[in-house]
């Protein structure tokens, strides 16, 4: 199949079925506490939560600690934030949007088998570097999602896209076989300067939409040496941390580590805009620091509010867009100002997860039982989302929103109304041996903030009560990655927003041989394995992974094989699922910017937004 016609840079992809139906966390190395600037340029700012100093045309707002600027080592919502607007792919996501179009490539065919895509690179697009972005790049790119140490995500490439390429067996450390990816083998070629060709495994529904996601960046060729073939310009460190060289519309001006990152606009940005000169991202990690930064003191140019502080009576919902978000005003805000407002329904879900070899089975379940989701959104997050009873959202469920809601109510085993079930917790905990005088020691490791802490609160409490003597932990993002990657956690938060609006996406995280934490490929870390029902999730993923191609018989096939894989999670009791992210945004009046879609903010670029004076609203 060919597209063609009138070409533009961000050519809307329907003619594959690029377009979605939705209805509707980080690590690096260092001193967490030194203040380290890590860019060729100097510019820094003295922002802080109660005050600072942005440019008048920069875009401010608030982000998390961040681990690298590396689109193949990111893993970290926060990370991706910045890399989303440093780096480019072939796809895009405009807005947040469930639609994809493309970027990098302005034209693109199918082979007639449906297996090997031909793409055609922008001739005028460049990196910061002013050097053109190549096929070659690519090639290079690729190679480095699929070998390089440095890499988390290779099976974004080697198993979600299911590009063709060759493997061999290799015996891990606990005795296992493996298949490991050969080097150099996969079936991506350099036809010209600007001509790149991809050939996949067998066809894939989705493979527009993957590529959009920011792993598959362009990156010049040879510029790290960490993989075969390459010495490398800079070292990996270098470039995930002080000059990561991307096609992107910004550049990074400046990062201190855990305080905040400065990013400039290029004014020779191959595209169009950028209309401000920079971002500004002030790092803050607690609830009462980014109320006070964003909301009290305006320094962001978005409102921040918590839960703690929402208030529903000053919502005024005037209509509902084309994209079923609901929109209208807010406020007044503790600032006085009243600001726009929209809600929309995001593909993303929160959960506990547990390492399984740490928690054994009956606390596991003891812990599903003691959590109602409704009462978590309805008391910590005053109701602004929506109780989550399986991993895959709504708008990606088999059958949509009413399907997922009837399949929960359905086989979710540990409850779906509004009260906990407390007795049945402690009777799983009494038939595994536990009493008062037996105890079992659970440290939950949560995110930080106010309202996980009362999350950890109301759970400590609950579980007292069922013989278990509860720990609460709530490290930096960095710090709680980095422990839940070596598996030394018992329950962690977690979150994941759709990186492409499929329930694979979701549903590779509870994949068992993608859970171990002994393998540096893992998705997940949860290290769920050697039970009947890991086994028929991971079958089921088998299944999914040979199913992948547009018919109706493959989609059938792969929605019976999701609906497997959320039971056998939920039998095992890997993950406790909390709420699905519905997302209160908000805009202060001098900020023009689209409107975000289901994909969510952190696959949003700045490129289009304006900023405009400030000053009569402070």
């Amino acid at each position: 199949m060919t597209i063609s016609g009138n070409l533009s840079r961000r050519r809307f992809l329907q003619a594959t079925g690029g377009a979605a139906t939705a209805a509707a966390l980080a690590g690096c190395g260092g001193n967490e506490g030194e203040t380290a600037t890590t860019t060729a340029a100097t510019r820094t700012t003295d922002a802080t939560a109660s005050g600072g100093d942005v440019g008048e045309n920069t875009f401010s707002m608030i982000n998390s600690s961040v681990s690298t600027f590396d689109p193949v080592a990111f893993v970290d919502e926060a990370s991706g934030y910045v890399i989303q607007q440093l780096f480019e792919t072939l796809t895009d996501y405009p807005n947040g949007e469930v639609d994809v179009e493309t970027l990098l490539a302005t034209d693109y065919e199918v082979s007639d088998d449906g297996r090997t895509y031909t793409f055609h690179l922008a001739e005028d697009a460049t990196y910061s570097t002013g050097d053109p972005v190549t096929a070659g790049d690519f090639v290079y790119a690729w190679e480095r999602l699929a070998a390089s140490p440095n890499s988390k995500r290779a099976g974004f490439l080697l198993d979600n896209l299911g590009i063709e390429h060759e493997t061999t067996t290799a015996t891990t450390d606990d005795g296992r076989e493996v298949e490991r990816y050969v080097p150099d083998s996969m079936a991506v070629t350099a036809v010209d300067e600007h001509t790149l060709e991809v050939t996949l495994a067998q066809p894939n529904f989705a493979a527009l939409r993957i590529l959009a996601y920011r792993g598959f960046a362009a990156v010049p060729e040879g510029i790290v040496g960490d993989i075969d073939g390459y010495e490398g310009e800079l070292s990996q460190s270098a470039f995930a941390t002080e000059n990561p060289v991307g096609s992107g519309p910004f550049t990074l001006d400046a990062w201190r580590r855990s305080v905040s990152i400065d990013l400039a606009a290029r004014d020779d940005y191959w595209g169009d805009g950028p209309a401000v000169d920079g971002v500004h991202m002030q790092v803050l990690e607690r609830t009462s620091a980014r109320y006070a930064y964003a909301t009290l003191n305006m320094n962001a140019d978005n409102p921040y509010v918590p839960p703690s502080k929402w208030d529903a009576s000053k919502r005024t919902i005037e209509g509902t867009d084309e994209r079923g978000r609901r929109y209208g005003e807010y406020g007044p805000l503790e600032n006085g100002l009243t600001v726009p407002y929209y809600a929309v329904d995001e593909l993303s879900t929160y959960w506990l997860a547990f390492n399984c070899q740490n928690v054994p089975k009956p606390v596991r379940r003891a812990v599903s039982y003691a959590v109602s989701q409704q009462t978590v959104v309805s008391e910590l997050f005053k109701d602004r989302y929506n109780p989550a009873h399986t991993l895959t959202p709504p708008g990606l469920f088999p059958g949509g929103p009413d399907a997922q809601s009837a399949f929960a109510a359905e086989h979710y085993p540990y409850g779906v109304d509004t009260e906990t079930r407390l007795d049945e917790a402690r009777r799983v905990m009494a038939d595994a041996g536990y009493d008062d005088s037996e105890t079992f020691d659970l440290t939950l490791t949560l995110y930080q903030g106010d309202t996980y802490r009362q999350l950890g609160t109301l759970v400590r409490d609950l579980l007292s009560s069922a013989h278990m003597d509860v720990t609460i932990e709530q490290p930096q993002q960095s710090t709680m990655l980095t422990r839940l990657r070596n598996g030394n956690v018992d329950v962690v938060s977690s979150g994941w927003s759709a990186d492409y609006p499929a329930a694979t996406n979701f549903l590779q995280l509870v994949n068992p041989p993608s859970t171990r934490t002994s393998d540096p490929s893992a998705t997940s870390y949860y290290d769920w394995f050697g039970t009947a029902a890991a086994e028929r999730a991971a079958n089921a993923w088998d299944r999914i992974q040979d199913s992948l191609g547009p018919s109706e018989a493959a989609a059938e096939t792969r929605s019976e094989a999701y609906r497997t894989m959320e039971r056998a999670w939920m039998e095992d009791a890997v993950i406790v699922p909390l709420f699905f992210s519905v997302a209160h945004h908000m805009d202060y009046p001098w900020l023009e910017k689209e409107r975000t879609g289901a994909m969510g903010s952190s696959n949003m670029r700045f490129d289009e937004l304006s900023v405009g004076d400030r000053s009569q609203y402070r």
